[in-house]
């Protein structure tokens, strides 16, 4: 019986014919015109821009305007502390304090009671201090309606001296002095803060919404 064997081709991978299996052309040439636009324009840009810009002024302008208001909000608690630490030092000593109040700036002094004048504390807590960033004081006078809570000042060594030279605002040794209020502020655009005493009670800061 004879057999017959016929010659078989090898067969090809599907994946060998490029020429039916080809993908797409990548030819730049047939590209879509808005796949060519990659970049952006001069007017995005400058949109872009202006955006980061407002933004950045608007949170600077909120940071100004916290930092200001702190500012204030420190200075008044730094006077009332004072106040507080220079009634302690007058008790001490045995001798009277004072305070002078500027729109800028505020002193204390202590009074020899051999000249009678005011000297200036040297001591670095009650140096004079010159308040930064505009920040301005405003002292409001206050009346005594009761005239057995006045504060007696004849026989004392604080009478003997010239009323120019007067303190604004006198700590006397035994504790009391006189009554006050200062407006710490700068503007109305922030908020106010009140520094003030009956001149028996602690010396307190507090924020105010309109002046007292």
């Amino acid at each position: 019986m004879q057999m017959y064997f016929t010659r078989t081709s090898r067969l090809k991978p599907w994946f060998s014919d490029n020429s039916r299996h080809r993908g797409p052309s990548h030819n730049p040439a047939n590209a879509s015109p808005y796949a060519l636009q990659t970049g952006f324009t001069l007017l995005e840009i400058l949109v872009v821009v202006s955006i980061v810009m407002i933004m950045t002024s608007i949170i600077v302008l909120g940071f100004t305007g916290a930092d200001t208001n702190t500012r204030i909000k420190t200075e008044a608690q730094r006077l009332a502390l004072l106040v507080e630490l220079a009634r302690s030092a007058s008790m001490q000593s045995n001798r009277e304090w004072g305070l002078y109040i500027e729109k800028r700036e505020y002193r204390f002094v202590s009074l020899d009671s051999v000249t009678g004048s005011w000297n200036s504390v040297n001591q670095r807590e009650f140096r004079p201090r010159i308040l930064p960033n505009n920040i301005s004081l405003r002292l409001l006078r206050t009346t005594q309606t009761d005239d057995s809570d006045a504060i007696n000042v004849s026989g004392s060594d604080i009478a003997e001296a010239p009323a120019s030279e007067q303190p604004d605002i006198v700590i006397f040794s035994d504790g009391e002095l006189t009554p006050f209020k200062i407006n710490v502020q700068v503007d109305q655009e922030f908020a106010v803060w009140l520094v003030q005493t009956d001149g028996l009670s602690r010396a307190a800061a507090e924020q105010v919404t309109s002046e007292r």
